[in-house]
């Protein structure tokens, strides 16, 4: 899908709309009770004014084709879960970070990755992100809280940063130094403007931020990683490791090891993953869920969902739910996806 298609309306409706309402549809026939439908922040438009913030219920304002096609999409599972009584909860996130995440944000991380110095030192905005992490843990409180049904939730990591803040917060992640020049945000526009890219400047430079005291309040969600602890799990490791290491990870080579554990019948293909000694709220959460009444594994549903060790009650709670839920055909499926390199190595939050 390309914003520079002859009809860029009717690309993004192929897959935003039409796929979205005819899964939502195969969903209702089949008795699903619940459809979650992740939208985008674009919606609600694309920036806020200083000191403002947008809101789940605030008039949509899509500008761009992919906004507009979210929002149809958002209208249609409305109207199905009307005439079906399927329930639908529809989430906004803004930016998300995590592994793979590209567009803007992987050009500025390779910029800092190779410290040479940016002209962004003097911007004072405020743009909310979401990490992953919070995000999937949003998605699922939206699953089966009985609140959730048919509302729109603005998603966010609560934490909003200036650019500036947010480009010395990757480069500490990934350890390494922020080299900011403070050029005037006046002629950062200006340069901008004379090269073509107004679009780019007016993600950098201007504001975009999210209320999310809807879930806050109705859900009881609070977003488990911070910002700090969100953007180091994802870059450090992806900062340090070597390409070895990097190709052994992604071909999963780094797992046969574990074979023999398997063999030895103290292991099995798929559990729950091994923890450390030193991860003392993970090893409670587990506890408390009886996630130790199993033989850990080498893949799960936590793995190939990329839940990882950085967010210890999620991923207790993972693990939970795939030890009550296993099937053989989970099983199966688990460590097919694995094979196809689904899921991420695990990243440790450093207070566990």
């Amino acid at each position: 899908m390309s914003e520079q298609a002859l009809d860029p309306v009717l690309e993004f409706r192929k897959v935003n709309v039409h796929a979205t309402l005819n899964l939502a549809r195969q969903a209702a026939v089949a008795g699903v009770r619940r459809f979650v439908f992740i939208s985008s922040i674009k919606v609600n438009g694309e920036a806020t004014v200083a000191g403002g913030s947008f809101y789940p219920s605030d008039l949509p304002a899509p500008e761009d084709p992919y906004a507009i096609s979210k929002l149809e999409a958002e209208h249609g599972l409305m109207q199905l879960a009307h005439e079906t009584g399927m329930e639908v909860v529809v989430i906004r996130p803004p930016l998300i970070y995590g592994p793979g995440v590209k567009g803007n944000f992987a050009s500025l991380i390779k910029l800092l990755s190779k410290g040479l110095p940016l002209p962004l030192g003097a911007i004072h905005n405020k743009r909310s992100l979401v990490g992953i992490d919070n995000l999937v843990d949003l998605i699922i409180r939206c699953i089966d809280h009985p609140a959730a049904a048919n509302q729109v939730f603005l998603a966010g990591d609560g934490e909003d940063l200036s650019t500036a803040e947010l480009l010395r917060s990757v480069a500490e992640a990934m350890g390494r130094p922020a080299r900011l020049i403070p050029v005037p945000v006046s002629l950062l526009s200006l340069g901008a403007t004379l090269l073509g890219k107004q679009e780019v400047a007016r993600r950098l430079l201007g504001s975009l931020q999210v209320d999310i005291s809807k879930a806050r309040e109705v859900l009881g969600w609070e977003p488990p990683v911070s910002v700090k602890e969100g953007l180091r799990s994802h870059l450090a490791s992806s900062a340090s490791i070597t390409r070895l290491g990097a190709f052994l990870r992604k071909t999963k080579l780094d797992e046969l090891p574990q074979l023999w554990n398997v063999l030895k019948g103290e292991m099995s293909l798929v559990g729950p993953r091994p923890g450390l000694f030193n991860q003392q709220e993970l090893t409670t959460e587990r506890a408390s869920r009886g996630v130790f009444d199993v033989r850990p594994g080498i893949t799960g549903l936590a793995q190939v969902s990329n839940i990882d060790m950085s967010t210890p009650k999620l991923l207790a709670e993972t693990d939970q739910r795939m030890i009550q839920e296993l099937k053989l055909a989970h099983y199966f499926k688990y460590i097919f996806m694995t094979v196809l390199g689904k899921g991420a190595g695990d990243r440790v939050r450093s207070s566990s």
